[in-house]
């Protein structure tokens, strides 16, 4: 995106256009920024620079967001609904954040939700190499002081709806047998427009009854590993594809595997001996001893693993690599 302003008598008049963008000059006007998303899902240097991050699940972590913008410029005084950790590239840039109250308002300015002038309880100057963390539902608004880059590390924060309404298409998808309502000592009433309070009980234990069933944990590592931009075609091969990549591990002493940058893996301990994996919205079972279950969550949480001989002769695991290196989410390095 490219937001601007300009200054007129009443104040600023606010303008958002989103890309892709063939010309720029038409809205690199007045006090502009340029928002990228997603950088982490293409160049490796600013997955790296996420891999900091990884204190954090996962599947909390949404992407790198960088940011170029002129001297004055900014997106203007917001709220957002997610965490964020800003840092400071390249110049210096304002930032004031005030305290979560119901008295902001927000308006909808040239394709911006804004929010009213609030009182700042942080208002510092951040020069390169500082970091801010700005919670949730906290008013905040950054004002570049210089020319300078910023680079915003956004998690996941998924709405009810949105995990209500993905949880039932995989339902679907998956002709998931459901159990149908009963209600078998149904007694006649007077009043037949009435619920009564055992029947939404009985409803609301079926719609429970199904998330607490298996389906659930196979759902969310698909919906928690989708990274949204890049999708991958289903798991499908054959075993002639698979064998080239087997006989390149099984000569190998000791290998080292990266993960690509565009990659989000994740995984449910089901038990001691399975784990549930998502690997970009796609779904692996993996069973093994707890040895090996232990080392397949360190594998998929790390950037780079060198896998020993010895774990390659391991068929679980073997299997398991020879599929994440045909799907091209991981890669062996020259040796």
């Amino acid at each position: 995106r490219i937001v601007h302003s300009k200054m007129l008598e009443h104040g600023l008049e606010w303008q958002s256009h989103s890309g892709p963008f063939t010309e720029f000059d038409k809205y690199c006007k007045h006090r502009w920024s340029l928002l990228v998303q997603g950088v982490n899902l293409y160049i490796p240097e600013a997955a790296l620079l996420l891999d900091k991050f990884n204190f954090i699940p996962n599947w909390r972590m949404d992407d790198l967001m960088v940011s170029y913008s002129v001297a004055d410029a900014g997106v203007g005084a917001h709220i957002d609904q997610y965490d964020v950790f800003i840092i400071q590239g390249k110049g210096k840039r304002r930032w004031q954040i005030g305290q979560p109250t119901n008295t902001l308002q927000e308006t909808n300015q040239g394709g911006l939700n804004l929010v009213t002038e609030f009182e700042p309880v942080i208002d510092v100057v951040m020069e390169p190499g500082d970091i801010i963390y700005i919670p949730p539902g906290f008013p905040h608004q950054g004002t570049t002081i210089e020319a300078c880059l910023n680079y915003s590390v956004g998690f996941r924060a998924p709405e009810s709806m949105q995990l209500l309404d993905s949880f039932t298409t995989f339902l679907q998808r998956e002709s998931a047998k459901s159990t149908r309502y009963q209600d078998p000592a149904l007694a006649a009433r007077t009043h037949s427009a009435a619920i009564l309070p055992d029947e939404l009980s009985r409803v609301k234990q079926l719609m429970h009854d199904a998330i607490n069933s298996a389906h659930f944990s196979q759902w969310f590592v698909e919906f928690s590993s989708d990274n949204q931009a890049l999708m991958d075609d289903p798991i499908q091969p054959t075993p002639e594809e698979l064998t080239p990549i087997t006989q390149s591990l099984l000569v190998s002493n000791n290998v080292t595997l990266t993960k690509l940058e565009n990659v989000c893996a994740v995984c449910i301990v089901l038990n001691a001996h399975e784990l549930e994996v998502g690997v970009n919205g796609q779904r692996l079972a993996f069973k093994g001893s707890p040895e090996q279950c232990q080392w397949l969550q360190h594998f998929l949480s790390a950037r780079q693993t060198l896998v020993s001989r010895d774990e390659i002769e391991q068929q679980s695991i073997r299997e398991i690599l020879t599929l994440l290196i045909w799907n091209d989410w991981w890669e062996i390095l020259e040796q």
